[in-house]
């Protein structure tokens, strides 16, 4: 089976920021990802610590961008979301992950919010 991947519209715009390489690589885990996710684990997938999200997890690139760290959630239909990403090189851990978290609880309650509110919305003129 193939999982829906998508992408939160904020860091899609983050996203085109990134070098090519940085890009192509988060690419090649991302389609890693699409194709073995349930089955797919560490050293690829783990379960992002210190989200209220049971379903925060990050993706771990490898490759020159290897400290780079992705984190998504399943949406309540069952596609991948990707909310946020940074280098974990560039600060210490426990802040790197913090501000991680923060942004990806953000970004996935906005998400979670707007759809809940379409569907009310779809709902109401049914």
């Amino acid at each position: 089976m193939v999982w829906k991947i998508d992408f939160h519209q904020d860091f899609a715009l983050e996203f085109k920021e990134y070098e090519d390489t940085t890009r192509l690589e988060f690419m090649a885990i991302v389609e890693l990802l699409r194709e073995e996710w349930p089955s797919l684990g560490r050293p690829h997938v783990d379960t992002l610590q210190g989200s209220r999200h049971a379903n925060m997890k990050e993706l771990r690139c490898r490759g020159a961008c290897k400290t780079w760290r992705v984190a998504f959630a399943f949406t309540p239909e069952r596609s991948a979301l990707l909310l946020a990403a940074g280098d974990k090189s560039r600060a210490k851990s426990n802040r790197f992950y913090r501000r991680l978290v923060t942004n990806a609880e953000k970004r996935l309650d906005e998400f979670l919010k707007e759809a809940t509110e379409k569907e009310a919305t779809s709902d109401e003129s049914a």
